[in-house]
């Protein structure tokens, strides 16, 4: 990877001070809350942030301009008792683009599966090998994730250590676990096939290698020369398209390729707006077949001028 590691005997000693991958900014809303103690969110907010910024989680050195910024929504919509919670986790991750002010998206979802139990004072106690708390696994699932996007987007396949550790975490949950908190398993989340489950399961999964290589050749091969060869960008971004459309053909309901459109859509606009005829309408022909959903989105770059 482009990020190395730091020397063995160094980590030992200043782990800390090289532990900052992310810059995570948590917002918490609850709108339809009445008996918990309004302070109660307060104090989660610090703690997520906490658990983002603070701990470590990767040996790697991220330089301060490195790091990836992650914004949290959590928007807890019910409380089944005053301590124990059911709601929403927006998250969006992003990592800078080299020889730029820019950032680029590396993750935008929604989980609709978040339950969990939490009381004043609670530590968040994340375990790679066990269940410690729901929130906890939760949140150690997404950071995994995001490192994985973030190697992915630097190295070909470099994600796949934290890919594992987010299969890990999957794999260490019980059936009676994901009965009691849903989008952990196959089935019972509210997002069919857009769970943590299947997330993980179609990162790793060998049917979506051309997803893999389009990835890293739309970040690292363009995205990341776009600010001295824009053209070349542009070219390398519609063969990396090329291959997405080549894994919604084979593998329509493949939980990555509405990741993707969700983080990229806007980018991919805002690039292709400014193309030649040809590239543009090249552009739009492949984003219908990834993202058929939003084709009048893609159209509209038509009126571009």
């Amino acid at each position: 990877m482009v990020r190395s590691g730091l020397a063995l005997m160094i980590l030992f000693v200043a782990n800390t001070m090289f532990a900052q991958e992310f810059i995570a900014t948590v917002n918490i809303n609850t709108p339809r809350l009445q008996k918990a103690d309004p302070s109660l969110f307060e104090d989660l907010k610090q703690n997520i942030e906490s658990f983002f910024n603070e701990m470590t989680w990767t040996e790697n050195t991220y330089r301060p301009e490195e790091r990836i910024n992650v914004t949290i929504n959590f928007n807890i919509n019910e409380e089944v008792t005053n301590t124990s919670f059911k709601g929403e986790l927006q998250i969006q991750a992003t990592r800078p683009i080299y020889n730029s002010n820019y950032e680029t998206v590396l993750l935008s979802h929604n989980d609709r599966d978040v339950v969990f139990n939490y009381e004043p004072n609670q530590i968040l106690q994340f375990s790679e090998f066990g269940f410690s708390d729901n929130l906890s696994q939760v949140l150690g699932f997404y950071i995994y994730m995001i490192l994985g996007l973030d190697g992915d987007s630097f190295e070909l396949k470099g994600g796949d250590e934290y890919y594992q550790k987010a299969q890990d975490i999957i794999n260490s949950i019980t059936q009676d676990i994901a009965r009691t908190f849903p989008g952990w398993s196959p089935e019972g989340s509210a997002q069919r096939l857009r769970s943590r489950y299947w997330m993980a399961e179609n990162i790793l999964s060998p049917r979506i290698k051309n997803y893999r290589q389009a990835y890293y050749d739309y970040h690292r091969q363009a995205l990341d020369i776009m600010y001295y060869d824009s053209e070349t960008a542009k070219s390398i971004m519609i063969n990396a398209l090329t291959e997405i459309r080549l894994v919604a053909q084979s593998y329509p309901n493949c939980m990555l390729l509405q990741m993707f459109s969700s983080a990229k859509s806007n980018e991919l606009i805002e690039i292709f707006s400014l193309a030649e005829l040809d590239q543009k309408r090249e552009f739009i022909r492949l984003m219908q077949k990834i993202d058929p959903v939003n084709s009048s989105k893609y159209r509209s770059i038509n009126s571009a001028k």
